[in-house]
This record gives C-alpha cells, structure tokens and sequence, in this order.
C-alpha cells in the first residue's frame, strides 16, 4: 500500500497526515531531532542553529522558543518534566519555557559529543554521553559534573549513536562510525561484551525495544557509500544474533512502535516511510509525506502510538496519525496541555514614613523571572 492521503491501515484505520507547520515560520532553518513529551501534549524539536522548541500538540502551535546551543542539535531526550539536548559542545536540560536547569561544556576540542542516554540504574539522576573519538563521559545532572570515563576509548572508529537500555540487564547499544553495534555495560567499566557488523559503510539509525535492536545504514561498493535498502533487526539476550532482515528502501530514521509489539517505523529522507512487523514481511504499508521538495531529518512516534511526526529540512514538521485529535501522551486519563504562565504585578506602594524592607528585594525578583520561565525549584 502506497499513497500520500489517508489509506487504509491494517487495524481498519485511515492513517494521513493532518498538517504540516513550520517550527519558526521567519527563519525555515532544517529540524535536526523532534521527540514527544511523556508528560504533556507537546512536541520538542531541536534545529541546526542550536535553537529548541516546544509546539502544542495537536496543531503545532508554539508555546516557546530559545537558543540552546552554539551548533545543530544532534540528540533530543526527553525525561518526565524536561527534555536533555545535546550538541557538539554542549549539553543542557531545560524546561518546556526554556529555562536551563543544568549545562556543561565539553572542554575537550578535540572529541565531540554525538548522543546521550539515561545511565541504566541511575533513574534519571546520570547521562552516559558518546564522544566521536570513542570516548564515554557521564554527565551527573545533579551536581552538573561532567566526568570522563576511563580504561580509554569504547570503540577505536569513534561512536556514532547510544542507545537503551537493551533488554532488562542495564546495557546500553552503542553505533560506530565503521557500522558497528556495541553492547556495553557499567558493570564491565563500560567495554563492549558482545560486538557485531551491522552495516559495513555506517550506520545512520538506531532504536531498541526490549531485546530487539534495529540498524539501519551505509554500505561499501567499490569504494563508495550507498544506501543499505534493508532494515536489520538483532535479539540480544544472550548476545548480539541477526534476527530479520526487513527490504526498505534507504531507510534513514527508525523509531519502534511503543504500544505495538514487534512494530517498527522506518522512513527515509525521500519522504517514503514504512510500518512493518519484522517477524510478518506481509504487513508492511509504506506511505508518501508530501515534503514539497525537502528532505525529512527526523522522526518520532508518540508515547500513545497515535501519532507520527517527520521534521523536514526546510523547517516543517509533518504531523501524521490515524485520528482528527490524536493524544500525545498515554499515561495519564485527562489531556494535559502547557499553559503559559501568568504574570502576577504587584505593585509596592511605599509611602514617606514606610520601611524600605516593604519593597522588593533583587532575590525575590530574581526568583518570580525564574518561575514565569519555568523552573519548579
């Protein structure tokens, strides 16, 4: 099945894209990463000058803006009230309004970070961030200390992605720059113990659900890169074993279905996506985003597996789903939505005989600009 309107899905449902908006409509920069909230019916979107944005869901509306980082951000995780994002030279957590509840610098010029994950064990206290020489750094959001790991470099050909956590083990999956995957484990001091070659020329997407892994990449034909047209799932509970081999062609972007078991969404820079069960080849739909001549850079799926968003380079976000009025999140039973903040003006009338203790003082303005920003502490 193949078409750009709304088709007919597998479970008797019209999937189709709803809308198509711009993040900034006076400045269409590329979207770099998008991830949806856990919490609320908002989507976050990072872009390739370093800006993030938080957008209403589901009309895309923009509830804020900021700039986050000096370059593109390249990974977008999303905690409970708050979402990391990382870029070459920077991570930061910030708030929906965009304010920074913690940020380090890489001091190292030499290394860059690609990605982050929540260290497995830590709840959501630790990132365990990927260096592009192969190093590992932990970043402890707490005391907002940046600590590199030592016993040297994970991976010789530089890491590319991380991923987790695999299975119920605490490991986490780590990509190469040579096409290799990786499972490291802070019990053994964050070395590989099992290693296989998923895509000989890169690897360009990564995403795990329970023990499954898939990969999507690159491949080395007389000297030159070209698109692996398959998607490539491995079971990983004893060791990294290729389970399916799922034809798609030049998958760039993957992302597992969370409330479908054994569901997988692969699309492509094109604008063709793909749903598939890996185990059943004959459930595969494939569908069209009309992207008006950009490429896509980025997707997600929505924690209630209702909706579906593509971010284009020419700064539009595609919003499909197989509902008028999708959710967002699946936890709780009532639609949460950000709300902006009201802006309280008290006015201190202080007479020729009063104190001046009845004016404000600076930490109690301080205090109210950081609330209407955000902060909850």
């Amino acid at each position: 099945m193949y078409g750009n309107g709304y088709q007919y899905g597998q479970e008797g449902e019209w999937l189709g894209e709803l809308l198509a908006v711009p993040v900034d409509p006076r400045y269409h920069e590329p979207v770099t990463v998008v991830q949806f909230d856990h919490q609320y019916e908002a989507l976050w979107a990072g872009t390739e000058s370093g800006m993030l944005y938080t957008l209403q869901c589901p009309m895309l509306t923009r509830y804020s803006s900021w700039p986050a980082h000096p370059s593109s951000v390249l990974d977008l995780l999303v905690l409970s009230d708050c979402a990391v994002s990382v870029s070459s030279s920077r991570v930061v957590l910030s708030s929906h309004g965009g304010f920074t509840r913690a940020a380090a610098n890489l001091t190292d010029q030499a290394d860059g970070w690609v990605s982050a994950v929540v260290e497995p064990g830590t709840g959501s206290g630790r990132l365990l961030l990927a260096g592009s020489s192969g190093q590992l750094y932990t970043h402890d959001l707490i005391t907002n200390k940046v600590t590199l790991q030592g016993g040297g470099p994970v991976a010789g050909d530089g890491l590319t992605h991380l991923c987790g956590p695999v299975g119920h083990r605490g490991a986490v999956a780590a990509a190469t720059a040579a096409g290799r995957v990786l499972l490291i484990d802070s019990r053994t001091t964050w070395q590989s113990t099992s290693t296989t070659i998923a895509h000989s020329g890169g690897i360009s997407a990564i995403d795990v659900s329970g023990d499954m892994l898939a990969t999507c990449g690159y491949s080395r034909r007389m000297g030159t890169l070209v698109d692996d047209n398959c998607i490539k799932v491995f079971d990983s509970r004893s060791a990294l074993r290729p389970l399916y081999t799922v034809a798609c062609a030049c998958p760039g972007m993957l992302a597992w279905h969370p409330a479908t078991a054994c569901t997988l969404l692969a699309a492509s820079p094109t604008g063709m996506f793909t749903i598939t069960d890996p185990s059943n080849p004959a459930t595969l739909e494939q569908y069209q985003v009309d992207t008006a001549g950009d490429s896509l850079r980025c997707a997600a799926v929505s924690p209630s597996g209702e909706s579906f968003v593509f971010g284009g380079g020419g700064g539009y976000c595609h919003l499909w789903s197989a509902s008028m009025t999708p959710r967002v999140t699946a936890r709780s039973r009532t639609i949460q939505k950000l709300t902006q903040p009201q802006r309280q003006s008290k006015k201190t009338v202080i007479t020729e005989s009063g104190p001046f203790s009845a004016a404000p003082s600076p930490q109690s303005l301080l205090l109210d600009s950081a609330r209407a920003a955000g902060a909850t502490s």
